[in-house]
């Protein structure tokens, strides 16, 4: 893949849209020319600026709904299943919920619920060491 691609293909980190933010309110430069030179459309860099100009933040909106979704009882039960079972694949994860609590749940959810109570690769690493590796 390109380099351009990968730029242009992908979600703008913080630092871009913080960059986004200088060039258009601070060298005054057009939207769509701060979106030409960053490889974005000029809507994306309007949404950062209203976003901004509104909330004065750059960050992106926190995952309010996994939390009203499923409750803290079933996100305790999810990252305890995990930490019992490392070697779980996301899909066995989210099996395993739903025959526990007959309740869907995406994939996409288990990895939030996951990622959010600090179960990460490197975690899953430095806590079972040689069991992970293949």
């Amino acid at each position: 893949m390109s380099i351009l691609k990968a730029v242009s293909s992908t979600q703008a980190t913080e630092n871009t849209k913080m960059h986004a933010l200088y060039m258009y309110h601070y060298l005054n430069l057009p939207a769509t020319e701060v979106a030409r030179l960053l490889h974005k459309t000029p809507q994306c860099v309007n949404i950062w600026v209203r976003r901004y100009d509104r909330d004065r933040t750059v960050s992106r909106k926190q995952r309010e709904k996994v939390y009203s979704k499923h409750s803290t009882e079933r996100r305790e039960w999810l990252v305890g299943y995990v930490t019992a079972n490392p070697l779980s694949f996301l899909d066995e994860v989210g099996s395993a919920y739903v025959a526990k609590w007959d309740s869907p749940i995406s994939l996409t959810t288990v990895w939030t619920i996951m990622h959010d109570a600090g179960l990460t690769w490197k975690v899953s690493e430095k806590m079972f060491g040689s069991a992970l590796t293949f």
